[in-house]
C-alpha cells in the first residue's frame, strides 16, 4: 500500500473542497483521524503476522502463505495495484461529510 500513499496528495484539495464547512479545523480533523485509521490498521497487521509466525516472519507477511491460497492471491493482487486501494483511502471521509 505504501507505494501510492505519496501521492494522494493532489486529492487534498478535493477533500477540503468536500467538507460541509470547509475550515482548516475541520480538514486537521478529518487527515488526523484517518493517519490514526490507517495506523492502528497497520499495526493490527503487523502484529497478527507476526504473532502467526513468530520468528518465520518475512518483511511481506504474504510471502508466508502458500502461493495456491486463492484469498492470500487476492491480497497480494490488491497490495500490488494501488487503483484498489482508492476506496480505502476515501471510505472514512463519508462519516463526516453527513
Amino acid at each position: 500500500m505504501h507505494q501510492s500513499n505519496l501521492q494522494e496528495d493532489h486529492n487534498s484539495l478535493l477533500i477540503y473542497g468536500s467538507l460541509r464547512k470547509p475550515t482548516l479545523d475541520r480538514f486537521a480533523t478529518v487527515t488526523n483521524y484517518s493517519t490514526g485509521i490507517s495506523l492502528i490498521a497497520c499495526l493490527a497487521m503487523a502484529l497478527g503476522g507476526f504473532l502467526t509466525f513468530k520468528d518465520k516472519t518475512e518483511g511481506n507477511v504474504l510471502n508466508n502463505f502458500p502461493a495456491d491460497n486463492v484469498m492470500v492471491n487476492i491480497a497480494r493482487l490488491y497490495v500490488s495495484h494501488p487503483p484498489f486501494e482508492y476506496s480505502l483511502y476515501f471510505s472514512f471521509l463519508f462519516f463526516f461529510y453527513s
